[in-house]
């Protein structure tokens, strides 16, 4: 895992770093890290490189950078947004040592935009050293038509810490923003290198040290791909099918069974040992399964006003009755599994939300909340799970998240790292918030972010398979954080062996997990 560091964060590590290295010491650091990762990923076209820096300290590690780029025999072309006289501390040192290596940056105004265009076009590589994670207010004026100009231009662009532009804390943008193709931060990762669309903006990003150790990994963290043998549970010489997790998926009405099959899929994929379908079967609706859709699954229909069915598991009485509304505690026992997965497909009528809430309190198994048990929940449902039964994992996408918290979809976008602590906070439970650059909170306040995952996700069912691989680790005796920290990241990781960005099955997603990660080489394969 990887520290991840929010504004605050980032300041106080700076601050605590001060006081064994002078700030200036780390600002060189930075900047010749920064030297580095520049000549490695663009030997070629780094001769021909355009440095543009602003007036604090983001434009000293621009001024650092210059200075390694002029003593590798290269000759950048610098400029300097403003008046150089307003640069102060410790970047007017750096600039100072800049200048005596005989390179002197042009002032950036208005009537030196002609000027700045020009050698714009003649450059390969743009390095930003604009603005760093101070930066609150959004970019208009000149800067808005410098960044303009620098996303049209054809340069390799290397942003410094974060992409100018972009709020460090949400990923927002603030104004108009530098689109960078490779993204420099510095001792952490940042919330918004990971939040879209500062995430996309950011392009690869490579973290780099300051000379120093890496920070301690604290109570926010970034998920890396080495980390997933650790999170998945051991599995012993002698385990047998009994053993390594009983897990039902409690949903997938008529016409919607594929969802319930999907996170059925996800459970097996996952190493679950016994999986069973429990289906709500609509009054007057026969629900016909083929057993070739998935015949590893045991499948058991529940119809209205039957007290068991005769197909359902004799040591299952808790089955949750869906038209009738009647409920007792025996019927929502589910004591024969691990685990369970409950919403996939279940429906949104009057009486299955009635159902789904009810199981959701009253079942003492660990469950995933998935689809349509979000949706039963509401807004007024969430701050009851806190007396639960039993230990839950929320799985919503950006518009069940809404949902639940009695919001609306932009504003869950507008700053997901919030969106998940309060999920968290305010059920008492382990949440995970899907989308680009998923967010697994815990109500401890531990978070951590996946920084992988393809388009190709983008796709129905694929939320379903991650849900019954959350129900298998939970069953295999994970931890709610670590199972949902393993699901995400196992399941990201399985989108990349997907050639193309478009065309993934959730299918082919679920067979793609036994694939992933089998060889230690493949750690070392996955572009963030």
């Amino acid at each position: 895992m990887l520290p991840l560091f929010d504004v605050a964060a980032a300041r106080a590590w700076d601050t605590s770093l001060s006081a064994v290295l002078s700030s200036y010491v780390l600002m060189e650091h930075a900047g010749f890290a920064a030297a580095a990762t520049l000549l490695r990923t663009t030997p070629d076209a780094a001769q021909h490189t355009l440095v543009l820096g602003g007036p604090g300290n983001n434009g000293g590690d621009a001024w650092v950078l210059a200075r390694a780029l002029r003593c590798a025999g290269l000759a950048p072309r610098v400029w300097i947004l403003g008046d150089s006289g307003a640069v102060a501390g410790d970047a007017a040192k750096a600039l100072h040592a800049l200048r005596a290596t005989g390179v002197e940056p042009r002032s950036l105004d208005s009537t030196a935009l002609p000027a700045f265009s020009a050698d714009l076009e003649a450059s390969d590589v743009l390095v930003d050293g604009l603005f760093g994670v101070g930066l609150s207010r959004p970019l208009e004026g000149l800067v808005a038509e410098v960044v303009r100009r620098i996303n049209n231009a054809s340069a390799y662009t290397v942003a410094l810490d974060l992409p100018s532009g972009v709020c460090a804390t949400t990923g927002q943008v603030l104004g108009c923003a530098i689109k960078a193709d490779l993204t420099v931060t510095f001792a952490a990762y940042k919330p918004g290198l990971l939040a879209e669309p500062g995430r996309a903006l950011a392009g690869t990003v490579e973290v780099l040290g300051l000379g120093m150790p890496a920070p301690p990994l604290d109570l926010y963290t970034v998920l890396e791909a080495s980390d997933l043998p650790a999170l998945r549970p051991a599995r012993a010489a002698s385990i047998h099918k009994g053993s390594a997790g009983r897990v039902a998926i409690i949903g997938g009405a008529a016409g919607q069974q594929g969802a319930a099959l999907l996170a059925a899929r996800g459970a097996l994929r996952a190493g679950a040992g016994l999986v069973t379908w429990l289906q709500p079967e609509e009054r007057g609706n026969s629900v016909d399964v083929s057993t070739s859709a998935q015949p590893e699954v045991r499948h058991s229909a529940v119809a209205a006003g039957d007290a068991l069915t005769p197909s359902a598991p004799a040591a299952a009485p808790g089955l949750p009755e869906v038209m009738t509304g009647w409920f007792s505690t025996e019927r929502t026992d589910l004591s024969a599994w691990h685990a369970a997965v409950l919403g996939p497909g279940y429906g949104r009528h009057a009486l299955a939300a009635s159902a789904l809430a009810h199981v959701a309190l009253a079942a003492p198994c660990p469950l995933v909340l998935d689809a349509d048990a979000l949706f039963a929940l509401g807004a007024s449902g969430l701050a009851r799970l806190t007396q639960a039964a039993g230990p839950r994992v929320l799985t919503p996408h950006a518009g069940e998240a809404a949902h639940v918290l009695g919001t609306d979809t932009p504003a869950i976008n507008n700053d997901r790292f919030a969106a998940a602590r309060a999920l968290a906070t305010t059920s008492g439970h382990v949440a995970v918030l899907k989308g680009p650059g998923t967010l697994i909170a815990a109500p401890d306040g531990r978070l951590a972010a996946c920084p992988y995952g393809s388009p190709a996700l983008a796709t129905g069912g694929t939320g379903d398979v991650l849900a019954g691989m959350v129900g298998a680790l939970l069953a295999q005796g994970a931890a709610p954080f670590e199972a949902a920290c393993a699901a995400v990241l196992w399941h990201a990781l399985a989108s990349h062996r997907h050639p193309s960005d478009r065309g993934l099955l959730a299918s082919d997603l679920a067979d793609a997990l036994v694939l992933t990660c089998s060889f230690p080489q493949y750690f070392g394969e996955i572009n963030r």
